[in-house]
């Protein structure tokens, strides 16, 4: 993934956590929450090791 792609795909899961976190009262340990935070930070990792800080 270049730069840019890996950027938008952090934003876009950043976007989708904050909306379901919205909807199900702020509960970070439902199931959907974890799995898209693990995404996230998945994405996260890559951009800093193929990128750095």
């Amino acid at each position: 993934m270049s730069k840019e792609e890996l950027l938008s795909a952090i934003s876009r899961q950043q976007r989708q956590l904050a909306e379901i976190l919205a909807r199900n009262g702020q509960n970070f340990l439902a199931a959907d929450v974890y799995a898209l935070s693990r995404e996230l930070d998945k994405l996260i990792v890559q951009y800093l090791r193929e990128y750095g800080y």
